[in-house]
């Protein structure tokens, strides 16, 4: 350590570098950067959501996406939805970007490490989907399909 006018300055360790996780936004993947606090788009990087525009209700967190802009829908959110927008349930900060989260208070990188590792992580989305003049929703999480009516 070097010393500053006497006094001993006590500093942190500087971390290295590390891949940000990808996640998969209704097909488009995302890396999330949680210390700019976005979702980046992978293919292009001027493409970014805002995790400030995540809303939380009723104790789920989610946001609106538009699959033609492949960002947050910026219509009518109380009226009819069309069928390129889908709901995406956001899970917590420390499921999404353990490291991220740790560097940002100043744990240990392995703080809020999850048991298991996954690779990329799929985010739940409901679309609208019309059936025989029927409409459901149809949630979509990692490989498995799940339709709610």
């Amino acid at each position: 350590m070097e010393k500053y006018m006497g006094f001993r300055i006590e500093g942190r360790g500087v971390r290295d570098e590390r891949s940000l996780p990808i996640v998969n936004l209704s097909g488009t993947q995302f890396c999330a950067d949680i210390s700019k606090h976005e979702f980046r788009e992978i293919s292009n990087p001027a493409n970014r959501i805002t995790m400030g525009g995540i809303k939380e209700e009723f104790g789920f967190s989610h946001f609106l996406y538009d699959r033609i802009t492949k960002n947050i829908y910026i219509g009518d959110p109380k009226g009819n939805l069309p069928d390129h927008v889908d709901i995406i349930l956001v899970p917590p900060i420390k499921d999404i970007d353990p490291v991220g989260l740790a560097r940002r208070y100043g744990f240990a990188d392995d703080h809020f490490a999850l048991s298991q590792k996954k690779d990329d992580l799929i985010l739940t989305s409901f679309s609208r989907l019309a059936e025989k003049q029927d409409q459901y929703l149809e949630a979509t999480e990692h490989k498995s399909g799940l339709k709610i009516r």
